[in-house]
């Protein structure tokens, strides 16, 4: 992997930010200790005073940093990894900083100290983040921008050449195309493979990324002398899998004594650890929910659907959950009574919505009532989205990996509907989409990124949404 200079530069920029920032929050924080005790002192006289206290802190404060890989951001880190990342690094420092404390006997009222972590956590979060929305921005006006290219194709390639090209914050411009037994297509920036041209195009485009598509047409000795070259000239590679669901057939060697075994991955959902606290947390927004929103809600939206058709309140639908298990899912009714509700998807301008059903579809009110289904247990609140037992039961004949979602309890928001895939299922491609955002939402589970998907879904019902109808 390539580590340029200028990542170097991100990484020292990222440590003299915040020993600054410790700097002068430990002035501030001491300056408002004295003048707590009356005792009035100037930020010169704190700093002949503290000075080895702040050295200290500030070194611990960098020790953690460097375990917790605080510093190792780049621009595929995502929001949510940042505040995983300063979270930990928060808990980290804190039993450090009460060890401190108590070690010299000067321990701090118990309100004073959680007003001091919460405030150093939001300076540092909020720091980090303005400096990834700044270096996207950076990114997005065309500076500092790497090139990329590709090698051999598979069923993602097109795909993923597509994701890059829209994506201009990760600031990735695609310079061209290698493939095996293609003619050369220089307007459309596609060559044919050759290793000799492949190396001399590396060299006069300055490529900083090399993707190679894995299980296409490429010979081994080809791809050997790929990779050795890419190694040799320090040039980051990836592999872009075949299938989506690659991640599912990782393998991890353990050792028996000393001899090296192999075995598939096991996923955070897989512990029962995690199981447990996912639940936990599940029960408890779940009852504030049901307690805080539902219990006025309800005959809210009750009384606006008798005055509207006079039909039923509640829609209850058969849909496919944990382990593929079907469950009754809660709905606030938005339709007319139908055969078709259980069978067909809805569209835009779907005649079967009602006016009262429109408003809850578009500010996604009729799935409140799914809140009940989390405290039952048949849901969670962050999770694949359930479908329709037909839906599930065509798409799991035509997609190879849609079972892959069943992996988890079902959500009443997830990863999908919170990156632009909310709405109608635009037919096989589509769905492949959200297979790939369900499994690495399995793959990549941790309660923070619940919480940022949570957060996410908030912001959004303020959002007019064209996809929600």
């Amino acid at each position: 992997m390539k580590k340029s200079n200028l990542l170097n530069y991100h990484f020292v920029i990222q440590i003299i930010t915040d020993v600054v920032i410790l700097f002068l929050f430990y002035s501030v924080f001491f300056y408002w200790q004295y003048a707590l005790k009356g005792i009035h002192v100037s930020f010169l006289q704190i700093l002949m005073l503290q000075y080895k206290a702040m050295i200290i802190r500030i070194f611990i404060w960098l020790l953690c940093a460097f375990s917790t890989k605080l510093y190792h951001v780049t621009r595929f880190t995502k929001y949510y990894e940042v505040i995983r990342k300063v979270f930990i690094q928060m808990v980290i420092y804190s039993v450090f900083f009460v060890f401190f404390r108590m070690l010299f006997a000067n321990r701090l009222p118990i309100g004073t100290f959680i007003l001091f972590i919460l405030a150093l956590s939001i300076i540092m979060l909020t720091v980090r983040i303005l400096y990834i929305a700044f270096a996207d921005k950076y990114r997005v006006s065309g500076k500092n921008n790497w090139n990329v290219m590709f090698v051999d194709e598979n069923h993602n390639t097109k795909t993923y050449i597509s994701f890059i090209k829209k994506q201009k914050k990760l600031g990735l411009r695609f310079c061209g195309m290698f493939l095996v037994d293609k003619s050369t297509d220089e307007e459309n920036k596609t060559f044919n493979f050759n290793i000799e041209d492949f190396k001399s195009f590396i060299r006069k485009n300055d490529v900083r990324i090399v993707f190679l598509s894995a299980g296409g047409k490429l010979s081994k000795e080809d791809e050997m002398n790929i990779r050795k070259y890419i190694y040799h000239k320090n040039i980051t590679i990836y592999f872009i899998p075949s299938v989506y669901n690659d991640n599912f057939n990782a393998m991890e060697m353990q050792y028996i004594n000393t001899f090296p075994v192999m075995l598939y991955k096991r996923f955070p959902l897989d512990y029962k650890y995690n199981q447990y606290f996912k639940r936990a947390f599940d029960l408890i927004f779940a009852s504030l929910a049901c307690v805080l929103v539902l219990s006025w809600l309800v005959p809210l939206v009750a009384l606006a659907i008798k005055l509207d058709d006079g039909g039923k309140v509640f829609y209850i639908q058969k849909r496919i959950g944990f382990k593929g298990r079907r469950f009754n899912c809660l709905k606030f009714r938005s339709m007319r009574p139908c055969d078709e509700n259980d069978i067909k998807n809805t569209q835009k301008n779907d005649d079967r919505i009602t006016c009262v059903g429109r408003f809850l579809r578009k500010t996604s009110l009729d799935e409140f009532p799914q809140f009940i289904n989390v405290f039952w247990g048949s849901m969670s609140i962050v999770g694949p989205r359930p479908h329709m037992v037909s839906e599930d039961e065509y798409y799991k004949k035509n997609i190879r990996e849609y079972f892959l979602r069943h992996f988890v309890p079902p959500g009443i928001t997830g990863l999908a509907q919170t990156s632009g895939m909310r709405g109608a299922v635009e037919g096989i491609s589509g769905m492949e989409k959200r297979i790939a955002a369900d499994t690495y939402y399995i793959s990549k589970w941790s309660f923070i990124l619940d919480i940022y998907i949570i957060f996410r879904t908030f912001i959004g019902l303020f959002k007019n949404d064209e996809n929600a109808f």
